[in-house]
């Protein structure tokens, strides 16, 4: 749920959000976030630094949306409105699938 919980982000074929209201008249329009894949994700290596095969987590503020890379090689980074292209922080070690990111501020 977006922080205001008007919006919602789930996944198909890649995290997509729709806005909470029409999800409840069953007409919701869905907005892709990250590249959405059509092969299975060992098989979407090539998608790295474009797409995720998991859930995505929402900024405070609720304009971008947080997810692994596809390859396990980074976080990406996106508008949660579907414009603009992920930014992707890349690990410095190899951590492969177990990242778990969540956002919180720096003290």
């Amino acid at each position: 749920w977006s922080p205001d919980g008007s919006r919602i982000a789930y996944w198909s074929a890649g995290p997509v959000v729709a806005n909470v209201a029409e999800v409840l008249e069953g007409v919701p329009s869905l907005t892709p976030v990250f590249a959405r894949t059509t092969k299975s994700c060992a098989e979407s290596a090539d998608m790295t630094g474009k797409a995720t095969c998991f859930p995505a987590t929402w900024s405070p503020d609720g304009t971008k949306l947080l997810a692994p890379d596809i390859a396990g090689a980074g976080i990406l980074i996106a508008p949660a409105d579907g414009t603009g292209t992920p930014f992707m922080i890349r690990l410095q070690t190899a951590r492969g699938f177990d990242i778990h990111p969540a956002w919180q501020p720096l003290r």
